[in-house]
């Protein structure tokens, strides 16, 4: 088995190997480079084999078809995905499908995000301080009033209770 393997390993390299390095661009002739040791098993191209193969028919097809790289020919139009069929069609879907998610996508979240009510009520402390700033001015009473909540209402800790702890103020 491995007897076969080796023979057509070594049909198809050197097949292969000819057609790449016998068209390479400066003409000289190549070969691999092996760091394994020398045995049946390592594949190299020899640099006497130089001779030309003759072109397939096929080959040579393929080598007309890759040569035209008009993108406006039809056998060059690759499908955005939207008509396999029509090209004008294919490529106007695609550019309604891309405005429609892109433009309309961001105005619109953008236009909700905008315009959406205030969830934090972060707008509405600040209308609501104006306003008590206001009215407190209006009554001439001081804008901050130190006795926020009734001191008598306060129950603080005995010195007991606080004992040796450190009272920052």
């Amino acid at each position: 088995m491995a007897t076969l393997l080796r023979l057509v390993a070594r049909k198809t390299t050197k097949t292969y190997a000819n057609r790449l390095f016998n068209h390479t661009k400066f003409g000289q002739p190549c070969c691999f480079i092996s760091t394994s040791k020398k045995n049946k098993e390592s594949l190299t191209v020899r640099p006497d084999s130089t001779t030309p193969l003759e072109e397939t028919e096929e080959f040579k097809r393929l080598k007309e078809h890759f040569a035209d790289w008009d993108p406006e020919k039809s056998k060059n139009w690759v499908s955005y995905g939207f008509d396999f069929t029509d090209r004008d069609m294919d490529t106007f879907m695609k550019n309604m499908v891309m405005f429609l998610i892109v433009s309309c996508t961001f105005v619109a979240a953008m236009t909700f995000v905008m315009y959406s009510p205030d969830v934090r009520l972060k707008n509405w402390a600040w209308r609501e301080a104006f306003l008590e700033l206001e009215r407190r001015e209006r009554e001439g009473l001081p804008l901050v009033d130190p006795n926020l909540v009734n001191p008598e209402t306060v129950e603080l800790p005995s010195e007991e209770e606080i004992g040796d702890q450190d009272i920052i103020i």
